[in-house]
């Protein structure tokens, strides 16, 4: 015959609402790191790691070791870059380069293709013109 089921009891309760509650899930209910740094600069009076580390130990009551200077350094690159977007997230409109495997100096069968293309648009004449410029 088979157990009956445990009904939750009030501790395993409680423990549910409190992972609810902190958003970065470091169990003291503290902002995320990056949301420390984000602020301690928007205060503008920290500008250097370890003042900022100082800053976030302070205002937070967490140890000076909770998050170290090359952290803060890091994290403050990131956000400075913030409106970047990688390559692979750049408009779909303009494909990359395809890209070399081995660093031979032949060419792939695409980079023919978008040559012929080139070719075709401005006519035979002018593209031996060019490349006589270009050589």
């Amino acid at each position: 015959m088979p157990r009956p089921k445990r009904q939750p009891t009030e501790q395993v309760a409680s423990e549910a609402v409190t992972a609810e509650t902190t958003a970065s899930g470091n169990g003291a209910g503290l902002p995320s790191k990056k949301d420390m740094v984000r602020q301690a600069i928007e205060k503008g009076r920290k500008r250097k790691p370890q003042a900022i580390q100082a800053w976030i130990a302070e205002t937070y009551n967490v140890p000076v070791d909770y998050i170290n200077a090359q952290h803060v350094s890091t994290i403050k690159s990131n956000l400075r870059k913030g409106g970047k977007k990688s390559r692979k997230n750049a408009e779909a409109g303009e494909p990359a380069a395809p890209a070399r495997r081995g660093g031979s100096s032949s060419l792939s069968v695409d980079e023919i293709r978008v040559v012929k293309g080139f070719m075709a648009r401005v006519g035979v004449d002018k593209f031996r013109e060019l490349i006589d410029l270009l050589s």
